[in-house]
Order: C-alpha cells, then sequence, then structure tokens
C-alpha cells in the first residue's frame, strides 16, 4: 500500500490529472468514480492502473492491469471528486476519426467549435447522449477531451459516444461528402458583435 504523497507514482498521476500535455505524450488520462470507470471499460477503454483506497468497502472491483492500494491521505490528493468512491484509474486514450463514425441511416450529428470550458463540453456530452446522437464532432478543440472535468461533467457520456475532434474543413467536407444537412444555432435575441457600435 503507499501511504506516503510523496511517492513517484502518485505524483505522475496527478502530473496526467493535471496537464493536457502530458495526456497526449502518454496517450493516456484519469478517471474517477466507479460509474465513470466501469462506462469507460463497457465501451473498450483499457485500465492500465487502478488506484483503491484503504478502507472502501468495494465488492466488485473493475479489471486493471496494475491494482494500487493507497491510503484515504493518498487518494485525497489524487482525487478531485469528494463522491469518487474510493476509485482512480489510469487508461489508455482512443482517438478516433472522423472516417471511423459508424452512423445511422439519417445520422444526428452534434458539431461544436472551438469550446474552451471542460464543464461546457461535458454538459454538451450529456445533452448528446440522452438526445441519442451518431456522434459529436468538436472541431478546432481548445480542451481536451480527456480532461477530467469533461468526464466529471459529462457523467461518463464521454465513453458511450462517438466523439471525434478535427479541423472546421475537415468537418464540413466530411458533412458534404455524406450528404449531411447542416443546421447552425444562434441566440435568439443576438446581434452580430461587427453590427453593434460602442
Amino acid at each position: 500500500m503507499i501511504i506516503s504523497t510523496q511517492n513517484q507514482r502518485i505524483k505522475d498521476a496527478i502530473l496526467l490529472r493535471e496537464k493536457s500535455r502530458e495526456r497526449r505524450l502518454q496517450n493516456k488520462f484519469t478517471i474517477e468514480g466507479s460509474r465513470e470507470i466501469n462506462f469507460a471499460i463497457a465501451n473498450g477503454y483499457i485500465l492500465e492502473t487502478l488506484f483503491v483506497c484503504d478502507g472502501f468497502s468495494l465488492s466488485c472491483l473493475p479489471q486493471a492491469q496494475q491494482r494500487i492500494d493507497v491510503s484515504k491521505e493518498v487518494f485525497a490528493k489524487l482525487a478531485l471528486r469528494e463522491n469518487s468512491g474510493g476509485l482512480f484509474a489510469i487508461a489508455k486514450a482512443k482517438t478516433q476519426t472522423l472516417d471511423q463514425l459508424c452512423l445511422s441511416e439519417n445520422p444526428f450529428i452534434i458539431v461544436l467549435e472551438a469550446v474552451e470550458k471542460p464543464g461546457n463540453l461535458g454538459a454538451i456530452l450529456r445533452t448528446a447522449d440522452a438526445s441519442a446522437a451518431d456522434a459529436v464532432i468538436i472541431c478546432d478543440e481548445l480542451c481536451d477531451i480527456y480532461n477530467p472535468n469533461v468526464i466529471r461533467s459529462s457523467i461518463g457520456c464521454l465513453f458511450t459516444l462517438q466523439v471525434v475532434a478535427c479541423t472546421s474543413e475537415q468537418c464540413l467536407e466530411f458533412l458534404r461528402l455524406h450528404k449531411i444537412s447542416i443546421y447552425a444555432a444562434e441566440l435568439k435575441a443576438s446581434e452580430f458583435y461587427h453590427f453593434v457600435r460602442v
């Protein structure tokens, strides 16, 4: 059992949780909570390491390549949430491309452009899951889809959906190639900024 917050494995896991650059370099990311971890496993993600908090009653643990028991103090350092149920995992990322998308005969795709806030992206992923969208395409991404706050606010829907990141040009070409109608949304009472005089 790891009982020191200065343990290198713990430091490495925290770095992975906090830094998108590290996630991209290692092609890994972190997940908290049994629901989110089980969603990831059910949808083909591989857990490399599972950190289990000492003292939690866990009858059925998710399968991982390696299990590490940690003290409550160490787990508090790893986890961002208070209700993560004593489970924190490192998983291998999956990259999906536009040509890998499996679409229905009349597909419904949600397209986002340059989303900055992880919480907003997670909320849209929840909506996409609830509305049975075929896929979510994120154009010109400013927010790492494996950001812990995306996973948390999506309640694990990131793992149940087809999510692709690409450029706006690639997305438009894909939609036109598949003859998918494009609809754009804007605030009903909005004015374009270049028409507003200050």
